[in-house]
């Protein structure tokens, strides 16, 4: 089969952005004022609500049985216990990270983790 080499095919010109510094901004970069996604995030299907609930509802047991083996499991389980239930409380602790460039630049980045929301059972 040949191509049509008959027809035109009229391309539109590629529109420049320029910033208020003077540097192109690439065509695929977002706009402003402008979602970079409008439509969110993916929605949650009724298996995954089912699985979160039945979850919530078996929070309060499992902590039961966190606690159990905090008091009375041997030292290492009682340790992690322990850190299961400090960092549902707290959060995990700060842990930085050190990078370093060969552009004699020293970067530094902490992750502060988000504190779980707390759910009153009365």
């Amino acid at each position: 089969m040949q191509a049509n080499t008959n027809q035109v095919t009229e391309e539109k010109p590629a529109v420049r952005r320029v910033s208020q510094s003077g540097r192109t901004i690439p065509r695929t970069a977002f706009v402003k004022g402008q979602s970079g996604n409008p439509l969110g995030g993916p929605k949650k299907t009724q298996q995954d609500i089912d699985l979160i609930a039945a979850c919530r509802e078996k929070s309060v047991e499992a902590l039961g049985t966190i606690l159990e083996i905090m008091r009375n499991g041997n030292e290492k389980n009682r340790l992690a216990a322990a850190n299961i239930i400090i960092e549902r409380g707290f959060g995990k602790a700060v842990q930085p990270v050190q990078a370093n460039t060969d552009l004699d630049v020293s970067i530094a980045i902490s992750f502060v983790p988000k504190v779980a929301k707390t759910i009153d059972h009365e």
